[in-house]
């Protein structure tokens, strides 16, 4: 099993990876699933591997903040449902970001992480290190698999997936799952995974 400590990770254990999927699967019950997909290249910004979780929770904290000014500002925006992993393979440092951006809002959503990524990293030219590419409900389980590609080898039968040694993610948050959709979310709302019914023998 993965071990967690202060130092890091080398995989993804069996219980992100669940928190992952059982998230997305909740915020696409509630018609909120997550539609932009964002990649940080942290090794083209020259930003040190150890210092990018730290970056990366300053800025999607700042980002945070903007677009509930939207909410109070009636843009009708909703909360930041998302979720993601940090990666390092072949020491090449990178977040990928999946987000609910309501539709319209995407030029605004991707205007505001722009700027709080260069805020941050106090680099102002983003080209070739940010990305942002759209997802589709229809793939949002091949999305997924492909984030929690990462996964602790012993486990990647159990999720149907082919583990891939994503490298060593320093600090404790090698997956994120935000508020709104993790595990407390879902208990209040009383939600649990609905299972697809098997076909009966034949």
């Amino acid at each position: 099993m993965t071990k967690y400590s202060p130092l890091g990770t080398g995989h993804i254990g069996v219980k992100p990876a669940t928190n992952l999927f059982h998230a997305a699967r909740y915020a696409s019950d509630t018609n909120r699933a997550p539609t932009v997909a964002v990649t940080i290249n942290w090794h083209r910004l020259d930003v040190p591997e150890e210092e990018a979780s730290k970056l990366f929770r300053d800025m999607r904290r700042r980002v945070r903040r903007s677009w509930r000014h939207l909410v109070e500002t009636d843009r009708g925006c909703g909360g930041l449902e998302d979720l993601g992993v940090h990666e390092n393979p072949d020491g090449r440092r990178n977040t990928h970001w999946s987000v609910y951006v309501p539709a319209g809002e995407r030029n605004q959503f991707e205007r505001i992480v722009t700027k709080f990524l260069s805020r941050v990293t106090g680099v102002s030219q983003l080209a070739g290190a940010l990305h942002f590419q759209s997802i589709y409900r229809h793939g949002l389980g091949s999305h997924m698999k492909y984030l929690t590609k990462g996964i602790s080898p012993e486990f990647a039968s159990y999720f149907h997936m082919h583990a891939v040694d994503q490298g060593f993610v320093s600090g404790r948050g090698r997956t994120f799952v935000g508020r709104r959709i993790g595990l407390s979310a879902r208990r209040a709302a009383g939600w649990t995974r609905k299972r697809r019914p098997k076909s009966p023998p034949t």
